[in-house]
């Protein structure tokens, strides 16, 4: 049991180093591969200046995502699972769940904090947070607006408050 647990202690690290290196990197770096997320990202910030946090151009994730960060996350995922003795088969099913979460929640959160009804975009997954939730990442992603140079973890809070 204590094995799990610790599992899931790690897996949340490597998540939230994953989320502020896929924000910090490839969405806040002009040298990023991904330069279409990384030009709707610029978009996104360009409004949210202009119209005092109002966008227009949302940032979602889509199954696409899921599957990119899964695949690319995995091999770390399964050295974890490897030296917490914890099975494949869980490994996979608990890594696509908090791929999931991260991706429905932030989804939800980052429209909602941007529009006053965000549009939902079809086959997008949504989960509604809390409103005490969205308070405290509220006041996070509003700071991280007003300098564009931390707070890149919006979901997996943590790794930021380390590194920066």
């Amino acid at each position: 049991m204590i094995n799990v647990l610790v599992f899931i202690i790690f897996l949340y690290m490597i998540m939230s180093i994953y989320e502020w290196c896929i924000h910090r990197f490839f969405m806040h770096s002009d040298y990023s591969m991904f330069k279409e997320l990384r030009e709707q990202h610029r978009k996104h910030h360009e409004e949210c200046s202009r119209y005092r946090g109002v966008s227009w151009t949302g940032v979602y994730y889509g199954w696409d995502f899921l599957l990119y960060v899964f695949l690319s996350s995995f091999p770390f995922v399964y050295i974890l699972s490897r030296f917490t003795n914890i099975s494949l088969w869980f490994t996979i099913i608990i890594h696509l769940i908090m791929i999931y979460l991260f991706i429905a929640v932030h989804n939800d959160f980052h429209g909602r904090l941007h529009f006053q009804n965000p549009y939902k975009e079809p086959g997008i997954p949504y989960l509604h947070i809390p409103d005490w939730l969205m308070k405290y990442h509220k006041k996070r992603h509003t700071e991280h607006h007003l300098t564009h140079d931390k707070n890149f973890c919006t979901i997996f809070v943590g790794f930021d408050h380390i590194i920066e």
